[in-house]
């Protein structure tokens, strides 16, 4: 990568050479660029300007899809010139390049690679057909990692990287017409392949070419990769200004600092030239980087430049990077402003978010449990599709209420209702959900058998599972036989295991198969629990000339060790069994919510009038003041270009300041501020019925929320990395998983604590200007700007 003194240097010799056109075209009209009136280069952000000769009529020459277009423009009293006709081109080479284009449409990568190499001349590919090749690439790999086959995968991602190598050259060569949005997705292609040189290499040129070859989209994308590379994060802030400084357009009018001027807080953000694109950039270099405040701060600047309308990247970063105290929270931001997270992101999230849970007390895993259900409603609530891997998702959470530290020490009778509650529950939540068209699949019913009727010891449930799925048309696979098996050793039920292993073995049969190792795996270890181990060895002999080798061996070692299935240890401590319960009800409380406000409409919902669960836990905030005076610092800290009238009724805390009522607080002696906007104009309303000025407010809070848990979380980490180094030991991995380290005690929180009326907020209390003073401060400091 070339220096970033180079760099700067070659951007201030070239933004000096379009001073000097801008300042010519201004003073000489008639000479090589327009007249005064038109636009000079910059304000036309890199375009590259009409050159006009000196004589009538005017000629007007651009470049356009890589050929150029002569225009004339005729002087009054002129008679108008014919117009010179484009070469013609011949018949195969737009044949050639019909089927170049139909096979881009169509993402047939290979025949993009066969028709491109057959072109004899390639100038007769435009912009846009540079543009379609590159995004088809991109878009071929990204459907290749999907692949199972590992090696043809691999084959088929170096010819696409050979080919995307291919396009570089014959786009520095000249033979291509460049453009931005196809240098875009070359670089996000290297980046994603892993082929970080090529990439690097490729924006080096780049960056030296004119603004035909650059715009802020692509160094958004350069950022980004120079990020993964290692490139340290002082550089990749000085190539952010600096593509502010090359392209200022309308990034300017905005002040891209943490505190982003719109032009009104009322109204959504419609002006051309956000530079989206780069701050996406710079914010996963910070995020990358370890400085989270400051990513935090881009998506803040963000969230009030577009609140309905910032990229789902943006918050799919911190799902992926930050912890899930974190995480849950910006995805929450994200549905409350009626953007939706990309299915398979959110997939990933949920399962995140069941696999990190707690199951040590009733409170920590329901946490898990209640968050699951409030994200499946904010995510549906803008329009998400629930699909079959998503209810799995859920009931299988349920089920492992029954895994709880002390649950075993239950008696049977306390045990069987605790089952009883929890498939009341399942069945409810199929019931909501229904709705969208999903259903469960094989998954649920297995861990329903598993959890349900192993660990809740109700034999009778799992063939009421089994049952239900063949009523679905689930039909039993290798993986249910399995968790029959380990159900039937959880329960201590000797013929049930022996019928059980018959009835994988019968299954196995019927599909033409042998047992394989993840099978005897599964029987070993029932054989130990319920003792009987003589029997395990005499299916061994029947079946060991059916063993691959490895299997056979590695199966004797099994069988001579005592491994048995983890079975729930009856806790020393007495199990309070009412905590259980209460978690439960919060639970059915939820679900109950979901079902009437999904009741007549599914699909989109009218967040206006509710209150949203958008934090899993409540925490404890170093100043607390009350929510109108909040609002108060906001309308301070926060100043938008405002009408030149006062609206009537104003403070004099900020020009058009308002207060306005508030879905989101408790009260309305404590609901925050709007803005006032000129008459003739309305609040406008998100997707979501949010009015804008409202959702502004609400994501800067949830932002000083998020900076707040951040720096407890960074600084327990950095603790605990210092604390391994003193003590000669490798530090720690950062986990993402839901720690609730340094958490008194544990409250979780779902839709249904949304629905009570808080009567402990400070309505009376007169907040004194020192305590008003150390909150700002304490807000200021969040973000940055301490004095």
């Amino acid at each position: 990568m070339l220096s970033s003194g180079l760099c700067r240097a070659q951007i201030e010799l070239q933004s000096h050479r379009y001073w000097l056109k801008a300042f010519v075209s201004q003073t000489r009209p008639y000479s090589l660029t327009t007249s005064p009136t038109s636009r000079t280069l910059i304000q036309d952000h890199g375009r590259r300007p009409a050159i006009r000769t000196a004589q009538s009529p005017r000629l007007i020459v651009s470049a356009s899809s890589g050929t150029k277009r002569v225009k004339i423009r005729k002087n009054a009293g002129n008679h108008p010139q014919p117009q010179p006709s484009a070469p013609e081109i011949a018949p195969k080479l737009l044949e050639q390049r019909n089927a170049l284009r139909q096979a881009v449409t169509e993402v047939r990568i290979k025949d993009v690679i066969k028709l491109y190499h057959s072109f004899e001349d390639k100038s007769i590919l435009g912009r846009r057909d540079f543009r379609t090749i590159a995004q088809c690439v991109q878009h071929s790999f990204r459907s290749l990692q999907r692949s199972s086959d590992h090696l043809k995968r691999r084959e088929q991602v170096d010819e696409l990287v050979a080919f995307a190598e291919e396009l570089v050259r014959d786009l520095r060569k000249g033979v291509l017409v460049p453009n931005g949005q196809a240098h875009v997705h070359l670089i996000g292609f290297f980046k994603e392949t892993g082929v970080r040189d090529a990439g690097v290499k490729f924006w080096n040129w780049l960056q030296m070419q004119d603004d035909l070859h650059v715009n802020v989209d692509v160094y958004g994308a350069a950022i980004e990769l120079l990020a993964v590379t290692g490139v340290p994060l002082s550089e990749l802030e000085e190539l952010y200004q600096q593509a502010l400084s090359r392209f200022p357009g309308n990034f300017a009018a905005y002040h891209l600092s943490p505190e982003a001027v719109v032009p009104d807080r009322d109204q959504a953000t419609r002006l051309p030239g956000i530079p989206i694109s780069l701050l996406q950039g710079i914010l996963t270099a910070r995020l990358l980087h370890g400085d989270t405040p400051n990513a935090y701060l881009a998506l803040d600047t963000t969230l009030r430049l577009l609140p309905d309308q910032t990229p789902p990247r943006f918050f799919t970063l911190f799902l992926e990077e930050r912890s899930m105290l974190e995480a849950y929270t910006v995805f929450a931001i994200a549905c409350r402003g009626g953007i939706m997270i990309p299915s398979n992101i959110y997939r990933r999230f949920q399962s995140s978010l069941r696999a990190t849970s707690d199951v040590s007390t009733p409170a920590q895993h329901s946490l898990a449990v209640r968050a699951t259900l409030s994200s499946l409603y904010m995510y549906t609530g803008v329009g998400g599709r629930v699909s079959q891997n998503m209810i799995n998702e859920l009931i299988i959470s349920i089920t492992q209420f029954l895994r709880l530290h002390g649950v075993a020490s239950l008696e049977a009778k306390k045990k069987q209702q605790l089952v009883n509650d929890l498939m009341d529950i399942i069945r409810s939540a199929l019931a909501v959900f229904a709705r969208y068209g999903a259903r469960p699949g094989l998954s649920a019913f297995n861990s329903i058998i598993n959890n349900l009727g192993g660990y809740g010891h109700s034999k009778q449930l799992i063939g009421i599972a089994l049952s239900d799925a063949h009523a679905l048309g689930l039909e039993a696979n290798e993986v249910t036989r399995r968790s029959v098996l380990t159900a039937a050793a959880i329960l201590g039920d000797r013929d049930f295991v022996v019928k059980a292993w018959d009835a994988l073995k019968q299954g196995r049969m019927e599909m033409s198969q042998n047992t394989d190792a993840t099978d005897w795996h599964c029987f070993v270890k029932a054989a130990h629990t319920t003792e009987q181990i003589d029997f395990a060895k005499q299916e061994f002999e029947a079946l060991k000339d059916t063993l691959p080798p490895q299997v056979h061996d590695a199966l004797l070692s099994g069988i001579d060790n005592s491994e048995r299935y983890d079975l729930p240890s009856e806790s020393s401590e007495s199990f309070d069994a009412s905590l259980l319960t209460e978690e439960i009800k919060k639970i059915r409380a939820d679900l109950s919510i979901i079902d009437e406000r999904t009741k007549d409409t599914p699909r989109l919902q009218d967040f206006r009038d509710q209150r949203l669960p958008m934090t899993l836990l409540p925490f404890p905030s170093r100043v607390t003041i009350p929510e109108h005076e909040t609002a108060m610092i906001y309308g301070e800290l926060t100043t938008e270009q405002r009408p030149s009238q006062p609206t009537q009724g104003t403070s004099d805390l900020s020009p058009g300041y308002r207060p306005q009522p508030d879905a989101f607080d408790v009260s309305e002696s404590t609901r925050p501020a709007s803005y006032a906007t000129p008459e003739t104009m309305e609040p406008a309303l998100t997707s979501t019925n949010i009015p804008f000025g409202t959702l502004r407010y609400e994501n800067w809070k949830s932002i000083n929320w998020l900076l707040e848990q951040a720096e407890a979380s960074d600084e327990a980490y950095h603790k605990t990395v210092d604390k391994a180094i003193a003590a000669g030991t490798v530090p720690p991995q950062r986990t993402l998983a839901l720690s609730l380290e340094g958490v008194d005690k544990v409250e979780s929180h779902g839709l249904s604590d949304t629905m009570r009326s808080d009567k402990k907020v400070k309505r009376e209390k007169q907040t004194s200007d020192e305590e008003l003073k150390e909150a700002k401060e304490h807000i200021l400091r969040l973000r940055g700007r301490a004095v």
